[in-house]
């Protein structure tokens, strides 16, 4: 059991840098905000299509085939019932509208998604490797992930701005402590 002043030197920091008494201002909030953007970036979303290809089922002719239906694709975009050119995917619908990056990520895998958000808009692409087999996928619409404003996610903000101020003013305070005593560590490679 640590003695009495130890006991006190170990609390203190936690009493002396609690809450502080003044909200964050916009403009703090704005700075921080900038600062760790990388944190808060929303994810891009995407609508579109695509045709899967089995790697099992046809072995070593998919990416041969996903060409071929590409080619044909692109000379008639406008085939009916197109999801029929490839196999049956039974896990995976064949079209969808505005999912997230992160959601395409988890079901398709990363490289899918990095090369689907990628892409243009408006005509077919591939063929694109997923956890699955190979897909040829058409984009009908695109948005770029973006920053959120202050206000959008404010109670977010000034949470993780208040944890980042206690943070540092602790790592502050025991600096300060450690400049002013000498530490001894046991040289551990001598036992």
């Amino acid at each position: 059991r640590p003695s009495t002043a130890r006991r006190g030197l170990l609390a203190k920091p936690l009493h002396m840098t609690g809450e502080d008494k003044y909200a964050p201002t916009d403009g703090q909030l704005g700075i921080f905000l900038e600062a760790h953007s990388d944190q808060y970036l929303t994810d891009g979303t995407a609508s579109f299509q695509h045709i899967f290809f089995d790697t099992e089922k046809r072995q070593g002719k998919t990416e041969a085939d996903a060409r071929s239906v590409l080619l044909e694709l692109r000379e008639n975009p406008d085939v009916p019932a197109y999801e029929l050119l490839g196999d049956s995917l039974m896990v995976i619908k064949p079209e969808w509208d505005n999912v997230s990056r992160s959601q395409v990520t988890a079901l398709f895998g990363g490289r899918f998604a990095e090369a689907l958000f990628a892409l243009e808009p408006g005509d077919w692409a591939g063929p694109i490797a997923s956890a699955y087999g190979l897909h040829l996928v058409y984009v009908d619409a695109m948005t770029a992930g973006r920053l959120p404003t202050v206000d959008e996610i404010r109670t977010e903000l000034k949470r993780d701005f208040e944890v980042t101020r206690r943070r540092e003013k602790e790592e502050a305070f025991y600096q300060g402590l450690l400049s002013k005593y000498r530490v001894m560590r046991p040289d551990l490679s001598l036992q």
